[in-house]
């Protein structure tokens, strides 16, 4: 990093902090927001008819977008190892490559749906009740929030998930402490207020 920052012209961040990070290097920084295309999205299947879409047999849908990139995986192994355990009732589906790089035996109430199309993601989507987002570490700005919103999904956050975005300002979800999630969880599922996007 530092080798390639030395011989930059420019440093191009996805967040102010990433930005505040390299300013060490005195090298001239830009910020380029992370997004998703709205009207792909919007484009995208539309679930409107088909019944109880934030349910099933088991309960109610949440979910989790990612690739296999470390800090997915070990929020993903989080998920199913402490989330999905601590609520049988809940069904916990997982989106993208992260469904190949799971270390530990499923509980029967995850989803591994792996990777999708736009539109088959969409649908997948359009079902879940909130999105989670339990990520540790990292930089940059996490592109499954701007994909979480543009689906309209309330989202719970660790600190380092949501960086880059103004979840609790504009009413997009909840940041807090990963060893929270269980109680936020909880309290968003049964809050039909907090649900709402």
């Amino acid at each position: 990093e530092e080798r390639l920052i030395a011989r930059a012209d420019l440093v191009v961040c996805c967040t102010e902090s990433d930005a505040a990070h390299f300013a060490y290097a005195a090298k001239r920084t830009i910020v380029v927001p992370n997004g998703v295309d709205g009207a792909a999205t919007a484009a995208g299947a539309d679930p409107s008819g088909a019944p109880d879409q934030n349910t099933h047999a088991n309960g109610v849908r949440v979910g989790f977008l990612g690739s296999s990139h470390a800090p997915n995986v070990e929020a993903a192994q989080f998920i199913v190892d402490e989330l999905a355990r601590a609520f049988p009732e809940l069904r916990f589906e997982l989106v993208g490559s992260i469904c190949t790089a799971l270390a530990s035996a499923l509980p029967p109430n995850v989803v591994l749906h792996g990777v999708v199309d736009e539109s088959e993601k969409t649908a997948i989507l359009a079902g879940w009740s909130l999105a989670l987002n339990p990520v540790q570490t990292g930089g940059g700005s996490s592109l499954k929030v701007p994909d979480y919103l543009a689906h309209r999904l309330p989202t719970i956050n660790t600190l380092v998930g949501a960086r880059g975005f103004a979840i609790e300002q504009r009413n997009a979800g909840r940041v807090v402490e990963r060893e929270r999630f269980p109680e936020v969880l909880s309290d968003m599922l049964g809050n039909a207020a907090q649900l709402e996007q």
